[in-house]
């Protein structure tokens, strides 16, 4: 039977998750772009970049947290 591990899943989830996140943050910039009057292209980069910061913090974040789970798994295994 073809099973799929918890981690696995939850990986898949959080690519989808982030990947939607940046791609809201761009749909809120272009509508920044489109209404935002005065200014509106310095808006729209603005909110594209605090989007895909957002995203790249917590990125790094997990990636740390896999290296430290890594590191206290084989610490627990030796």
């Amino acid at each position: 039977m073809n099973e799929v591990k918890p981690a696995n899943f939850l990986r898949q989830w959080i690519h989808w998750i982030m990947l939607g996140l940046i791609a809201w943050g761009v749909f809120l910039g272009f509508g920044a772009y489109l209404y935002g009057g005065k200014y509106a292209g310095l808006k729209a980069v603005i909110i594209a970049v605090c989007a895909i910061v957002f995203v790249e913090f917590w990125w790094l974040m997990l990636i740390a947290r896999e290296r430290r789970m890594a590191r206290l798994a084989e610490k627990k295994g030796s």
